[in-house]
């Protein structure tokens, strides 16, 4: 009830296959200190219950990631529109090409996916921070900009070090629209021809 208050338009959280890759294993929360024993089905009805609406980001792994689109979208009253692949790739040195080619990278997950349900929208790479270098190239036609929905990324406004006074927390609170009109910029110098089909979304941010 008190999270309801809040009035939130999405709430975010990472499933997956209790075994790797195994569709027919149980579906839990897979992010670090989440409660495993709920499972994925009743994370996603607490969600909703709030009267947030539910993205889920999957693994980078094609048959896992299907099988969640399969498991919450085909004929049940649970559908997902919006997914992200992985989480903060960068900070698992991760780079934007074994992100996003090859086997299990973005363009592949993102095809299997939209098999199964043709109608979700798919977003990454949901960098660490608004990693610019890595969102750039992600975006050209080599890599994922004929195929993204949203661009994803995290954005603290504290940052590293931890140690900026109040004042100069909320200053930096203005670089939220900075950062996202340069993403837009960047959006339609990378993918000109379908820029306004291309959403955006900070998908962490916190002033600390």
């Amino acid at each position: 009830e008190e999270v309801k208050k809040l009035n939130l338009g999405y709430l975010r959280i990472h499933l997956a296959y209790a075994t790797p890759g195994n569709t027919s294993s149980p579906i839990i929360c897979h992010a670090s200190g989440c409660a495993n024993d709920v499972a994925g089905d009743a994370w996603i009805k607490a969600i909703r219950d709030t009267g947030a609406e539910p993205i889920i980001i999957v693994n980078q792994n094609a048959i896992e990631a299907a099988g969640l689109v399969r498991h919450f979208n085909s004929g049940t009253a649970t559908k997902i529109n919006r997914w992200i692949i992985s989480n903060e790739p960068d900070n698992a040195g991760i780079n934007v090409d074994a992100y996003t080619l090859g086997p299990n990278g973005f363009n592949e997950i993102s095809k299997a996916m939209k098999a199964v349900d043709p109608t979700i929208k798919i977003g990454g790479p949901a960098n660490s921070h608004f990693n610019e270098s890595f969102i750039t190239t992600f975006l050209d036609n080599a890599h994922a900009g004929p195929l993204v929905d949203f661009i994803d990324f995290h954005d603290y406004g504290e940052g590293i070090p931890n140690d900026l006074t109040e004042a100069q927390l909320l200053a930096n609170a203005v670089e939220y629209e900075s950062t996202l009109k340069r993403l837009r910029q960047i959006i339609i110098k990378q993918q000109p021809s379908r820029a306004s089909q291309i959403e955006t979304q900070i998908g962490e941010w916190n002033l600390s």
